[in-house]
């Protein structure tokens, strides 16, 4: 294998922003493989909505494309899922292969305060999907390699959705269809299925 994508988070829920990433990857870039790998404890988010196995169980559903593979090895880790500690895995696995990672802008600006960032700096390519509110301004001093993506923008996001089921009753999310275009439709019954659980 010459190269990997790495395309990590908490999937909580997965939406169509994570799609179309993925999406733009295959259409534009050859990676031998892109493996989603959902965490099971975020360093920077509090607690989940959706069950380990609900948000696994999502992905299944919606990442049914070739050469993507869903990696559960963060599930497999107790404390929080370091991006660093999930590269080492598979550097030591595919030694040869060349590792890039996929993120949206949104997190350029805390890029720095991620575990051991030298290491990441060192052994991984970030494919950066540009989101508009979200400045670039520091992308020059982080010293990462990257491959940026212009002009992609999504509004859509998982907290979003989030604040949606919280504020409203599941049968009239699905009656007024609000999801559309922004959750994949081959989830929507099982995700409102899940929260009215």
């Amino acid at each position: 294998m010459s190269s990997i994508a790495l395309f990590g988070g908490s999937f909580d829920p997965v939406h169509l922003g994570h799609v179309k990433m993925l999406e733009y990857c295959l259409d534009h870039f050859d990676f031998d493989r892109i493996d989603i790998i959902p965490t099971q404890v975020s360093p920077f988010k509090e607690g989940n909505l959706f069950t380990a196995s609900q948000r696994l169980e999502f992905l299944k559903e919606v990442f049914k494309y070739p050469k993507v593979e869903i990696n559960t090895l963060e599930f497999e880790r107790t404390g929080p899922s370091y991006t660093s500690l999930t590269v080492q895995e598979y550097k030591k696995e595919y030694p040869e292969a060349e590792t890039f990672m996929l993120i949206g802008s949104d997190h350029v600006e805390n890029l720095k305060t991620w575990n051991d960032f030298e290491y990441l700096c060192q052994n991984l390519t970030f494919i950066i999907f540009s989101r508009h509110q979200y400045p670039l301004s520091s992308l020059g001093d982080l010293g990462i390699k990257y491959h940026l993506v212009k002009d992609f923008d999504f509004s859509v996001s998982s907290s979003q959705i989030k604040e949606q089921l919280k504020s409203k009753n599941p049968s009239d999310i699905k009656a007024s269809r609000l999801f559309d275009g922004l959750i994949p439709v081959a989830i929507q019954g099982l995700l409102l299925e899940y929260y009215s659980d």
